[in-house]
């Protein structure tokens, strides 16, 4: 609890890579536990198969010898002084009797030398009366009569070699009854004593290696013969487990027996009534598949700290940039407009052909910081230019209100006098006066500015009289833009003043207004002396305040105020030949509201 509170206060970098590293081990841990399952259960069954072939040939070889001591015992019943073994009840007395005794030991003698698995014969009458015994070795137990029970323990009806008795550290007894051969009638019974060493022998030649334990076991669950590599303190619960499991047809079964994992297979034999029981630890079958998923767990865990390790480099890496762009972000929250993220060189560039997303960021994070520093710089400038403007209008005025009243005055008395020029002169100066110092919007329409040019030259017209001309066309859609307070009036009293009063003759003044491509293209045009070429330099740099009046507002102030108001798309641009004329043309751009630009022309 305290690790995972620990990295609830890391950064979301550290506990990415801590959550990807344990998933990553956990997920390897549970994907090698479920494989190594899985493996297991199939080495399991390819061992099972296997050894199931192996008991297979156990039991061939099995059938074999049985088959082999069966054909020796039907030889030895069918010999015609065994079918007269009743007649030979001891003691033996007689010539006769002792030339027969003596055919049957010879009878005898010669199946133990032929067959040498059998280690030792016995005879008896059907009353159970032993008649001859033949050994090739002394029996070490001293009761003679510890094989005579077997005769009530066999099955009368039973045709064949029988088990019916044998300590594990004995012979193999194994018994057939002997029958007339022609009313097939009980004479006596024959008992074969088998060495052991033939089953165990076979037994460790077909396991081998195996490392566990080998059972031929009856169907009293005694054991016949054993091979034995790892010890049970309770061996006879071990069979009793294993037989009971092999009741269903499973090929193998598993149990835990003694703090051990075991498994089982049992084969039942089909010469007897006696079942092959393979006994194997599990570790001695999985053993190796174990070392090998220690060795595959601790390849993973090695590939995975270190994929780990260049992940969290990468992620470092990625995160470097948006750790510093989080950081300037905060700086220029502050108001610090100076801070910059750190950019990829133009080699990195050069070499990767394009910045990564990464940098494209911290690039796109520097461009909007230039941008919104540039915005701000412009709409400080755009002010203080307002301002500047101002105070030069009014350092020019009077109170707005004296003005209005005295214009006013000299109105009405010249409407009462009949005096029109006067009257047509008042107005006009009221209109253009209250237009100058009103400070309600920055941007009117260019129809609006229009009149305050038109109310100038009403002024100028009464002036000059009949030496001053003035044309206007302008495309009705162009009346609609939005342009700068004041803009075309500053131009036409410029091209009077600086144009056409140091001309002789008559003036002329046309303003124009046509769409072109979507932009309002008007212009101011006069026939007056012209401005040599470089002479317009100085007026757009601003080098010709020295030639203001006390309404000039000049060319450079209107084109700064144009593009600070419009954008960089709208331009002011002199064309002028010496004594040909000056021609002022403003570009307005189409993109404000209200504009309609589905018609372009060249004007009406």
């Amino acid at each position: 609890m305290r690790f995972v509170n620990y990295l609830k206060t890391r950064r979301i970098q550290t506990r990415i890579s801590v959550f990807y590293l344990a998933l990553m081990i956990g997920s390897i841990l549970l994907l090698t536990a479920l494989l190594y399952q899985i493996a297991a259960h199939t080495v399991q069954k390819q061992t099972a198969d296997t050894l199931g072939i192996t008991l297979s040939n156990i039991d061939r070889g099995m059938q074999t010898l049985m088959q082999d001591i069966t054909q020796s015992a039907k030889l030895l019943i069918a010999n015609s002084d065994v079918q007269q073994i009743n007649t030979l009840s001891p003691p033996i007395s007689g010539y006769t009797q002792m030339q027969r005794f003596t055919r049957l030991q010879r009878l005898c003698s010669s199946i133990l030398a032929a067959k040498p698995q059998i280690t030792e014969l016995v005879l008896y009458t059907a009353e159970g009366k032993r008649v001859l015994t033949t050994r090739l070795y002394l029996r070490s137990s001293v009761n003679e009569d510890w094989d005579l029970d077997f005769i009530d323990e066999l099955n009368p009806s039973f045709i064949g070699l029988s088990y019916v008795t044998g300590a594990e550290n004995s012979l193999i007894h194994m018994a057939m009854i002997i029958r007339n051969l022609n009313d097939f009638s009980k004479v006596g019974y024959a008992l074969f004593g088998i060495n052991r060493n033939v089953f165990s022998t076979d037994l460790k030649e077909q396991i081998g290696n195996l490392h566990g334990n080998a059972y031929i076991v009856s169907s009293h669950q005694s054991i016949i013969t054993a091979v034995r590599n790892i010890p049970f303190e309770n061996e006879s619960e071990v069979i009793a487990q294993s037989l009971k499991q092999a009741s269903d047809d499973a090929a193998y079964h598993s149990m835990h027996v003694e703090n051990r994992s075991l498994l089982t297979i049992a084969f039942p034999m089909e010469s007897q009534d006696w079942t092959l029981l393979l006994v194997v630890p599990k570790e001695v079958i999985t053993g190796d598949l174990r070392y090998m998923s220690y060795a595959s767990v601790a390849i993973a865990i090695t590939i995975t700290a270190i994929t780990w390790l260049l992940t969290l480099s990468l992620s470092r890496g990625i995160s470097r940039p948006i750790i510093q762009v989080a950081y300037a972000m905060k700086q220029f929250e502050q108001g610090d407009f100076s801070v910059r993220c750190q950019e990829p060189s133009i080699a990195a560039q050069s070499q990767t052909g394009n910045p990564n997303e990464i940098a494209y960021l911290s690039t796109s994070f520097n461009r909007m910081i230039e941008q919104i520093d540039h915005m701000f710089n412009q709409n400080y400038r755009l002010r203080l230019l307002e301002k500047d403007l101002e105070v030069q209008l009014l350092q020019a005025q009077l109170d707005p209100h004296f003005l209005y009243n005295t214009l006013d005055i000299i109105y009405y008395l010249a409407k009462e006098h009949g005096v029109q020029d006067i009257s047509d002169i008042v107005l006009a100066l009221c209109n253009l006066s209250r237009a100058s110092i009103s400070q309600k919007e920055s941007l009117v329409s260019v129809a609006e500015d229009l009149e305050f040019a038109k109310n100038y030259l009403t002024i100028m017209q009464i002036r000059f009289g009949k030496k001053l001309s003035v044309f206007i066309e302008l495309n009705e859609k162009v009346l609609s833009y939005r342009i700068p307070k004041l803009t075309i009036q500053p131009i036409v009293e410029n091209a009077i003043r600086h144009g056409l009063e140091k001309k002789s003759g008559l003036w002329e003044i046309r303003i124009r207004g046509v769409l072109q491509n979507g932009f309002a293209v008007i212009s101011v045009s006069d026939n007056g002396v012209g401005i040599p070429p470089e002479r317009q330099r100085d007026i757009l740099n601003n080098r010709s305040a020295g030639d203001q009046g006390r309404a000039h507002i000049g060319l450079s102030s209107l084109s700064k105020r144009l593009q600070l108001l419009l954008g960089q798309q709208a331009t002011l641009t002199i064309q002028s030949e010496c004594n040909s004329g000056t021609t002022v043309c403003l570009t307005l751009p189409p993109d404000l509201e209200g504009n309609d630009v589905s018609d372009s022309d060249s004007g009406r």
